[in-house]
């Protein structure tokens, strides 16, 4: 009988661990919800010249790392993040030039934009929401701006 009541005791003790268990593993897992975060880049070049853009000092080889925008023309790709908010702001994104600065050639010259400044910071880019987690990130090339490159490089 002693040995009967120790079992059902063992098998209830058993069964509450269980379902505290479960419930901290549901508890834990809707914490670390992946969300996905789409981007679309879009360069317009307005200015009368051709344009060049290279992430670094153009040693990286991969998917528009070396960007060629003719006068009066459009470079457009999108990249999608895993994202662990599922309200991203925009501003805390970063462009493929902001780690390693940006090689911007205009002609036969080649101008050097240290990050933070010109094309790699993100407040230089007008921002669109698409939607949820969903942005499209425009920078526009002007002969303003690549006048100032110039002047910035002498």
């Amino acid at each position: 009988m002693k040995l009967k009541n120790i079992l059902m005791n063992c098998l209830r003790l058993g069964k509450m661990v269980a379902l505290i268990s479960c419930f901290a593993l549901q508890a834990s897992c809707e914490g670390n919800v992946d969300y996905v975060l789409k981007t679309e880049w879009l360069y317009q070049n307005q200015s009368s010249r051709d344009v060049t853009i290279l992430v670094g000092d153009g040693n990286f080889v991969g998917d528009n790392v070396s960007i060629d925008i003719a006068a009066g023309g459009n470079y457009f790709y999108n990249i999608e993040f895993s994202s662990t908010t599922k309200n991203t702001n925009p501003l805390e994104i970063e462009p493929m030039y902001s780690w390693h600065g940006a090689t911007i050639i205009v002609g036969e010259q080649s101008y050097w934009v240290d990050s933070d400044e010109g094309i790699t910071d993100i407040k230089n880019y007008e921002v669109e929401k698409l939607g949820r987690n969903n942005f499209r990130f425009t920078y526009t090339f002007t002969d303003e701006i690549l006048e100032q490159l110039k002047q910035q490089s002498e």
